[in-house]
């Protein structure tokens, strides 16, 4: 099971046209669109007048695994309907160009890179005509040096795993370190792209959306209060698409007043329940803005 993980806009600048943007957290550079500016609660930029927005992120995994883990049925697992999908090469790396409709949005899924890492873009636009200035970013990226970036959060590792990847302004922890396990257990925090309604409801609609899971059930749902920030910690199971086993599915999300949030996910093995979900819910209770 390989996860594929991925409004109102913190902004650090404003990208000046003609200048090559560098992505921070990223080696990815883009060319300059009008009206963006570099993200700091992610890795990528957006647009705040047009809400286009560009996320970015790096896994250190083969291309070919994530192409084949993050296709048309991934992710309409997390609501996104793809519509075109095509071969596509972009500087020296290549990969697939998709694209689709999510919640109302155009969306547009990019996977490029070798046999040692990848690079996921994710684009979003209201409407088509501002997501041009999003397709020519994604056609025209290069690469250079890692530029550094702090993620928007603080958050001690669940007990038991290690710090496998940060991507796109999400952290990832696994048993053993790496982003290919199958069928182990896995924890991702992340910050919001967009914003939500801050309710119970949107924190159930997150929770049904788990990439690699099938059969996405709530059997528990308790409310909580946190580092300024209130949601709810919500308990169930699934199913791995892959191995078919029963998995546990943890999840705690804190949303701020204006609908930006903090989440932490959890999966594992169903059979060691009350082992990940105490360490998950110990790991999440270390949730916090970066100061």
């Amino acid at each position: 099971m390989v996860h594929a993980l991925f409004g109102l806009l913190a902004l650090v600048g404003v990208v000046c046209a003609g200048e090559p943007v560098v992505i921070p957290g990223s080696e990815v550079r883009l060319p300059a669109q009008p009206g963006f500016v570099v993200e700091k609660r992610w890795v990528g930029v957006g647009n705040p007048t047009t809400q286009a927005a560009l996320v970015v992120n790096r896994m250190d995994a083969p291309a070919a695994v994530m192409i084949g883990a993050t296709g048309p049925e991934a992710l309409a697992q997390q609501g996104v309907m793809i519509t075109e999908q095509r071969p596509v090469r972009i500087g020296r790396y290549r990969g697939t160009w998709m694209e689709g409709l999510q919640s109302g949005l155009f969306v547009w899924v990019v996977i490029v890179g070798d046999d040692d890492h990848t690079w996921v873009f994710k684009g979003t636009a209201p409407t088509a005509e501002a997501g041009r200035a999003v397709e020519q970013m994604m056609k025209g990226a290069t690469w250079g040096e890692l530029a550094p970036a702090a993620l928007a959060f603080v958050v001690e590792a669940p007990s038991g795993l290690k710090h496998a990847a940060d991507a796109g302004g999400a952290s990832i922890y696994t048993v053993d370190g790496t982003l290919t396990a199958v069928g182990k257990p896995l924890f991702v925090v992340a910050v919001s792209v967009r914003p939500l309604p801050p309710t119970e409801e949107s924190a159930r609609a997150m929770f049904g959306k788990v990439t690699g899971l099938e059969g996405v059930t709530v059997e528990g749902v308790t409310p909580v209060v946190q580092a300024g920030r209130s949601g709810w910690d919500l308990r169930g199971q699934g199913v791995d698409v892959t191995t078919k086993a029963p998995m546990l599915v943890w999840q705690r999300v804190l949303f701020s007043a204006d609908g930006l949030y903090l989440r932490c996910l959890g999966v594992g093995p169903l059979a060691e329940a009350e082992v990940w979900g105490p360490a998950y819910q110990a790991a999440a209770g270390t949730l916090r803005d970066a100061p």
